[in-house]
């Protein structure tokens, strides 16, 4: 049975919403002040080095890894059939 409270599961026009097309614009105002002042913040305070630092070394681990254990894996991966026989 549906819940009269539940404002998902009521008929009818219910509350205005800013994520359905076509709705009133009731809030989207707001919601485009919101973004922009965000997107403000952020640009005004870059990201500190240590983060920037931190993601390139984790790059740099990944990709060393990588070039030293690829040619074994293909070693590996090239006698797969071999070991069928």
């Amino acid at each position: 049975m549906a819940d009269p409270e539940d404002p998902e599961q009521v008929d009818g026009p219910g509350p205005s919403r800013p994520d359905v097309p076509g709705a009133p614009d009731v809030g989207r105002a707001a919601m485009s002040q919101r973004l922009a002042t965000r997107i403000e913040q952020d640009v005004e305070a870059p990201l500190p080095w240590r983060s920037i630092a931190k993601k390139t070394v984790m790059v740099l681990v990944a990709g060393i890894t990588i070039y030293l254990v690829f040619p074994s894996l293909t070693e590996v991966f090239a006698s797969w059939p071999k070991l069928t026989s």
